[in-house]
């Protein structure tokens, strides 16, 4: 808005002095040409049209300046946003279709099927778990059953040998009796092995169930663990499910994706904003080809003008020095300095003001000082 308060301002100015210059042409030719002095108006209205000749041409120069940059600076603003909606875009500008680049989606899912596969886990280690504690009983209740099995061999172990004396005794009615009890013996000697085998086998069991019981502790018991070694922080909150952390996840994530949405749009909006504003500055150029195009008949006037003047070069060059002392701008701001100037040195005198006066007379000074005029 300021800038194009100053431009508006500037190129009124500019105008409006140079359309007052050469309505006093008009005014001289007017006036003089009856009176029998039209060489003597023709070099100075030359001086003139030539001094507004320049005046216009660089007023075209600065509007070409102005839209060049102009259009520079919007151009890089543009490219900038431009840039921004590129990164944007990953997640504004991403259809039904095609899903998002990121494939969040896809992760969603996997960390889905993770937790299956946890829960699985943790299933299996439950069961697992059971079946260590039922081998483990069952161990035990035939550690129980193989020493009775022991005792009993043992028994009968005593009792073949027993039958084996006493048939010993008996001579050759005992023939029988010692048969039987070898018999006794060999199978009691068998069943002390089977015995000691099966001890043996449930002597390994029982070492593997232990080992499995220490290689798998109880699950939550363990992610507890995990999870303050990985998180050792006062205040984290533990006990979190995969679950929930999943959904924490995907909230965040359609959030951000909200606000980037949001974000996109309103780059989209500010670039074509930009596009505008751009294409709108084609006034310039157009301003500038009508200047011009009134530049070079300007040019064709001042033509004109020298060959109906008999003046030298160097006259002519004097006329233009003299018009050139016009009331102008920079006039207009010496004059203003001057006044400003006269102000402070009255300020100045009133040694009596009361010190509020004083101080409101420094302000309007600062705020003298600070004034620019067009």
């Amino acid at each position: 808005i300021v800038a194009g308060i100053q431009i508006h301002d500037s190129m009124n100015q500019r105008v409006m002095h140079t359309i007052s210059a050469l309505s006093d042409v008009r005014h001289l030719f007017a006036e003089d040409i009856h009176e029998g002095r039209d060489t003597e108006t023709a070099g100075s209205a030359y001086s003139i049209v030539e001094i507004q000749y320049a005046q216009l041409r660089q007023t075209i120069s600065d509007i070409d300046e102005v839209h060049h940059k102009s259009t520079q600076a919007f151009g890089r603003i543009h490219s900038e946003v431009a840039r921004l909606i590129h990164s944007f875009s990953i997640f504004g500008s991403a259809n039904a279709e095609n899903g998002s680049p990121l494939e969040f989606s896809r992760l969603e899912s996997d960390l889905s099927h993770l937790q299956q596969i946890i829960d699985q886990g943790a299933g299996l280690a439950d069961q697992i778990q059971e079946m260590t504690a039922e081998t483990s009983e069952t161990a035990i209740r035939l550690a129980d059953h193989t020493k009775h099995v022991r005792e009993v061999s043992f028994e009968t172990h005593l009792v073949a040998l027993n039958a084996i004396v006493k048939a010993a005794h008996l001579g050759e009615d005992g023939k029988s009796l010692e048969v039987l009890a070898q018999e006794v013996k060999i199978l009691s000697d068998q069943s002390d092995t089977f015995v000691s085998d099966v001890a043996e086998i449930l002597d390994t069991i029982s070492d593997s169930v232990r080992k499995i019981r220490k290689i798998s502790p109880d699950p939550l018991e363990k992610a507890d663990k995990v999870q303050e070694q990985n998180f050792p922080e006062k205040g984290f909150e533990t006990g979190v499910s995969a679950d929930v952390g999943i959904q924490y996840i995907s909230h965040a994530y359609e959030q951000f994706r909200k606000e980037s949405l949001d974000a996109f749009q309103q780059a989209e909006a500010l670039k074509t904003e930009i596009s505008q504003t751009i294409s709108n500055l084609d006034f310039l150029p157009a301003l500038s080809g009508e200047l011009k195009r009134l530049l070079r008949e300007l040019e064709g006037i001042g033509q004109a003008l020298s060959l109906r003047t008999c003046q030298e070069t160097e006259e002519l060059l004097s006329d233009t020095d003299r018009i050139a002392e016009r009331y102008t701008m920079r006039q207009e701001r010496d004059i203003h300095k001057q006044i400003i100037a006269q102000t402070n040195n009255l300020d100045n005198n009133a040694d009596e003001a009361p010190q509020d006066e004083k101080k409101d007379n420094g302000e309007k000074e600062d705020f003298d000082n600070n004034v620019e005029l067009f």
